[in-house]
């Protein structure tokens, strides 16, 4: 108890971690600005002119296309960000293989003004 007292600003620190993190937790869009939607969803958007960015890279790409789909893999993003300044206001549905580049590509393009983000399941 007594080294709780002496360091008060590290319990304080700590709480206000575990906060934040409670919170998050229950949703993890809060984190990239990007929900996530179930394939159903994906497709919904889809269907109601939602862009689909696909940010594989060119050699995942070829073994199976993504339907209307725009293709700038994750490493290229950064510096075509402008050919989708157009579309900031639009739904995008964001489709990489295996999901990780998702988070990243919506930090990003948050940072852009892009707004309306989905990642598929």
């Amino acid at each position: 108890m007594q080294f709780i007292l002496s360091h008060w600003e590290l319990f304080a620190a700590l709480a206000i971690v575990i906060f934040l993190l409670i919170l998050t937790a229950g949703n993890p869009a809060s984190l990239t600005g990007c929900k996530t939607v179930d394939p159903q969803e994906a497709v919904a958007l889809m269907n109601d002119s939602a862009l689909v960015l696909d940010l594989r890279p060119p050699e995942e790409s070829r073994q199976g296309r993504v339907s209307r789909a725009v293709p700038i893999p994750m490493a290229e993003l950064a510096g075509r960000v402008d050919e989708l300044g157009k579309n900031k206001e639009r739904p995008i549905l964001l489709v990489s293989g295996d999901g990780r580049g998702t988070s990243g590509a919506a930090k990003l393009l948050r940072a852009e003004g892009f707004n309306n983000l989905y990642r598929s399941s």
